[in-house]
């Protein structure tokens, strides 16, 4: 079996994977929560959970990069792809909040119950410390993506190389 040469891949098209992955996660991360809590009455109140469908959705773009591109991407190249996104990721995030109070405030509790105008900066202080977080943790889920690709590579050209030999 002769190796595909090297295609480059858009960031378009990255993003758009990860979206994909991300979108899928979620919505297997949901269907197992109520899966737990409706047979087994096992309530998850993880917060963390959404950090960890971030990175696993980052770390299979990487894979996929690198899978395609058959060499490690360049460093700035990956800190685009990882603030593009991070940028997805927060608005998809935000979008879910709008919807889910728009739906509260549709049964009378108001946009934002409780939100006062001097809680704003501290909303946009706690997005920002998000974001961030968000986009250095993209940046390592890629990065670890591409690594355990290239690892996986290596394997396979030593059992070919062992098979070879004897």
């Amino acid at each position: 079996m002769t190796p595909q040469p090297a295609r480059s891949i858009s960031a378009l098209k990255l993003v758009s994977i990860y979206l994909a992955t991300l979108i899928g996660a979620l919505i297997l991360v949901a269907v197992l929560v109520v899966a737990l809590d409706i047979f087994f009455q096992i309530e998850f109140r993880n917060t963390a959970m959404g950090f960890v469908v971030i990175f696993v959705a980052g770390s299979a773009t990487g894979q996929f990069w690198y899978s395609r591109e058959k060499e490690r991407p360049a460093s700035g190249r990956m800190w685009k792809i990882a603030f593009l996104c991070a940028v997805l990721t927060i608005a998809l995030h935000l979008l879910f909040l709008w919807g889910t109070y728009s739906l509260a405030a549709m049964n009378g509790a108001g946009l934002f119950p409780g939100l006062r105008d001097s809680d704003v900066p501290l909303f946009a202080s706690i997005l920002a410390g998000l974001s961030v977080l968000v986009f250095l943790g993209l940046r390592a889920a890629i990065g670890i993506g591409v690594r355990q690709s290239v690892k996986q590579e290596e394997i396979r050209a030593r059992k070919a190389s062992k098979a070879g030999k004897a």
